[in-house]
């Protein structure tokens, strides 16, 4: 599997094997484009946080290549901010982080009645802390690319459900 920068590393079954998507119209960009709309045709819009600025771009370009809309923060406060203005669909972030760290970031997001629908991944280097929220799923650095996208689509497609998905620990 491909796995650099700008290679479909997202690429669906479906896609590979050449079948159409009969949702698409024939002037869609792309069918990744097509297939991560969301209702009334809004592209999902993820918020990837880490105070490793190379990996959000990384992992910020492939999900672009894969058709969502990304923003990206560098620690949890600046997060904070994005998430409460933007609203995404959802938050990948990294537990260990400055200024606020991922933990109090989801604590700041599910305060909120405007922001507290949106789902969390949490990605992680470190030991996992003795108590990780029960609604969220979470990911060992270095992971498999297969791995996010799988948790990205798993919870964008539950809709407003989302913070409800059983606990999950990949990798």
């Amino acid at each position: 599997m491909k796995s650099g920068p700008g290679d479909d590393v997202f690429m669906s079954t479906a896609q590979s094997a050449g079948l159409e998507n009969p949702d698409c119209s024939p002037g869609q960009q792309s069918y990744n484009a097509c297939k991560r709309e969301g209702e009334r045709g809004r592209v999902k819009s993820i918020l990837v946080v880490d105070d490793e600025e190379s990996l959000v771009e990384f992992v910020g370009a492939l999900l672009e290549d894969a058709g969502y809309g990304v923003e990206r923060a560098y620690d949890g406060r600046s997060a904070l901010e994005i998430a409460r203005t933007k609203q995404p669909d959802l938050i990948i972030a990294d537990i260990m982080m400055p200024v606020m760290d991922g933990l109090e970031l989801y604590r700041e997001v599910r305060a909120s009645a405007a922001t507290r629908h949106i789902p969390f991944i949490f990605v992680t280097a470190g030991r996992m802390p003795n108590h990780l929220p029960a609604d969220v799923v979470t990911i060992r650095k270095p992971f498999d690319l297969e791995t996010l996208e799988r948790a990205v689509a798993q919870l964008l497609e539950r809709g407003s459900d989302n913070h409800r998905l059983p606990p999950a620990c990949l990798n």
